[in-house]
Parts: structure tokens; C-alpha cells; sequence
């Protein structure tokens, strides 16, 4: 599971340029996750500068 805080993202778009399965996308000041796609590899926590961005693993 990704969880955005919208308090914090700040829009920057780190986290889609970073996400290698294309699984984020920015549209209308939001960050948009595509769970289809997303693989919780965590590199958009590892990119976002207001740790804005969650994982978590739901097994």
C-alpha cells in the first residue's frame, strides 16, 4: 500500500520521474497511484524531499 500525506507533497514530480514501473502520475496537484502497476520497490519514498510517501506491504 502507498500512502501520499497531500500536506507534504509539495508536487515537486520526483516520485513519477523516479518510479521505474510507471506506476505514479501527476494530475491536478495530486499524485495518482496505479496499484496494477506498482511493485512497492519504495524509490519514490527514496526520492520524495518532504517524506511525503509511504510503503507498506500488505502480505
Amino acid at each position: 500500500m502507498i500512502e501520499i500525506d497531500r500536506e507534504k507533497c509539495c508536487g515537486c514530480n520526483y516520485c513519477t520521474l523516479s518510479c521505474a514501473q510507471e506506476a505514479l502520475t501527476y494530475h491536478e496537484y495530486q499524485i495518482i497511484v496505479d496499484l496494477d502497476k506498482c511493485i512497492f520497490c519504495g524509490s519514490c519514498v527514496y526520492y520524495c524531499p518532504n517524506t511525503a510517501i509511504r510503503v507498506s506491504r500488505k502480505d
